[in-house]
């Protein structure tokens, strides 16, 4: 009898544990860089339609006004949910193209491109989240920088 009843708490325990847990990854680093005051907007039509992705990214203007977009990859659930494996490979090959070409424009602004891992994320988090500080609001006598 205490064994179920510990079975059960345990049970009602893990549940409540789900719906923490449950919030979506989008939710969880925009949540982030609204605590930091780190302005960003949700980019849909960045990339030509050959280069498909389903995950999110977000463009975000740092403090030297270079301009950074973090595609955020969710940890797949299943097969279905897995990104192409060529697609990180084409966004950055796009990138270093449209920095290529418009090397010679002063009015410019230099593009870089972050893919963030939701495990990387989840296991790591004072990590990425200092590395996403330090690039985006620069350096402070409070920065902490991790090695590798």
């Amino acid at each position: 009898m205490i064994l179920l009843i510990y079975w059960l708490l345990l049970l009602d325990l893990l549940d409540a544990f789900a719906v923490v847990n449950h919030l979506s990854f989008l939710q969880t680093v925009t949540s982030w860089l609204d605590e930091e005051n780190i302005l960003f907007q949700q980019k849909d039509d960045l990339f030509p339609t050959t280069i498909t992705s389903t995950q999110p990214i977000l463009e975000v203007i740092s403090y030297n006004k270079c301009c950074y977009y973090l595609h955020l990859l969710q940890s797949p659930k299943s097969a279905d949910e897995c990104v192409p494996a060529t697609c990180a490979r084409d966004m950055t090959n796009y990138i270093q193209y449209l920095n290529t070409k418009h090397s010679n424009d002063q009015n410019y602004t230099k593009i870089s491109l972050i893919h963030i891992h939701e495990d990387v994320w989840n296991t790591k988090t004072d990590i990425v989240q200092s590395r996403l500080r330090i690039r985006l609001l620069g350096p402070t006598k409070a920065s902490r920088i991790y090695a590798r």
